[in-house]
């Protein structure tokens, strides 16, 4: 039961942080001292976020109990993936910069959970930059696997912390932030995310210099180029 309350509680934060950035592009809406282009881009936001709200909320019913067989596995294109990515994050963080360096592949996966779990890993790498920071987003074949590797230049994090930062509700020391609730929220669900898709997070980091999460996923054999 205790496992259920948690993975509702990390889901809650995963829907709190597109309707805080909707409420947002509401109140431009409301101001007449945007242009027309910045309010077309504030209603194309809320519809793809609304929509996503609306698939995740079904996507919560349906793993309410944690089953895998709730799972939704099917091909993947990387370079589309990773495109509506760079768009959410864009428009929901705003002044962040993202490097994408990514391999044309078909992957297998939940596409709407694995976009959770890449978003809530970028919000931590863009919590931990300083806003001219780049975050770069890597994906290659290694092994006959794909590893997507997020990667910072931000605060770090302590090796000591590293063991722990998974557990539900911890956070990496907020007086070292850049920005409050640097590391930690989100990643309890990142971890239950992959562990749906047999794989889990590897994290190298040294404090100041920077943080690299990375994961594997199958790939789709035999695929024709």
């Amino acid at each position: 039961m205790q496992q259920i309350e948690d993975f509702i509680s990390n889901f809650t934060h995963e829907l709190k942080t597109p309707m805080t950035a909707i409420m947002g592009y509401t109140k431009i809406l409301k101001q007449d001292k945007y242009s027309n282009e910045d309010k077309e881009k504030a209603l194309n936001y809320i519809y793809s976020e609304t929509k996503r709200l609306e698939i995740l909320n079904h996507k919560l019913l349906d793993l309410i109990g944690l089953s895998e067989d709730k799972i939704v596995i099917s091909p993947i294109k990387t370079d589309l993936l990773f495109k509506e990515i760079e768009s959410i994050a864009i428009n929901r963080f705003f002044a962040i910069h993202i490097e994408l360096d990514i391999a044309k592949q078909t992957i297998l996966g939940d596409k709407e959970l694995l976009i959770t779990c890449i978003m809530n890993l970028i919000e931590n790498a863009y919590k931990a930059s300083d806003n001219d920071e780049t975050i770069k987003i890597i994906g290659k074949i290694i092994k006959n696997k794909y590893k997507i590797s997020i990667i910072d230049y931000g605060i770090g994090i302590k090796k000591e912390e590293i063991k722990r930062i998974t557990e539900d509700f911890y956070m990496v020391d907020r007086s070292r932030s850049k920005k409050k609730n640097s590391y930690g929220l989100g990643l309890g669900l990142c971890t239950k995310i992959l562990n749906f898709h047999n794989t889990k997070m590897h994290f190298k980091s040294k404090v100041n210099k920077g943080t690299e999460v990375s994961f594997c996923l199958e790939v789709v054999k035999n695929e024709e180029k």
